[in-house]
C-alpha cells in the first residue's frame, strides 16, 4: 500500500465500511481496516469510510439502488469504463463488478 501511495500520491484513502456482520465473521477484517487507517495517518492522507447503503444514496438517491444503477452512475462520470459494464461475458462482468463498486465508493467519499 505504501508503494501505491508513493506512486499515485492520493490525498484521501477511501474505503467501503465493512458491515458489522462481516467484521464478526472475519476476524482479520477489523485489523486490516485499522492498518489502513494508520497508513493514511502516517502518510498524511485523509481517510473516509462509507457503508454501501450510503454510497448508493449519495450517488443514486436511494440506499436500495441496484448494482446496475450504481454502475450506470459510475459510467456517467467515467464514460471510458462503459466497455466493462456489459461485455457479454459473465466471468468478466463478475470480475468488474467490485471494480465499479470501488470507483463508486471513491466518488461518494470525494463528495463528502
Amino acid at each position: 500500500m505504501r508503494n501505491l501511495v508513493a506512486i499515485y500520491q492520493p490525498g484521501v484513502l477511501a474505503l467501503e465500511a465493512p458491515l458489522e456482520i462481516r467484521l464478526q465473521g472475519s476476524p482479520l477484517l477489523a485489523p486490516v481496516v485499522a492498518v489502513l487507517k494508520e497508513l493514511a495517518r502516517e502518510e498524511g492522507l485523509g481517510f473516509r469510510s462509507l457503508e454501501l447503503a450510503a454510497v448508493r444514496t449519495r450517488l443514486c438517491g436511494s440506499a436500495r439502488a441496484t448494482h446496475a444503477a450504481l454502475t450506470e452512475r459510475v459510467v456517467q462520470e467515467y464514460a471510458h469504463l462503459a466497455r466493462y459494464r456489459n461485455c457479454g461475458n459473465a466471468w468478466k462482468e463478475a470480475y468488474w463488478r467490485p471494480m465499479f463498486s470501488a470507483v463508486a465508493v471513491a466518488l461518494a467519499c470525494a463528495a463528502v
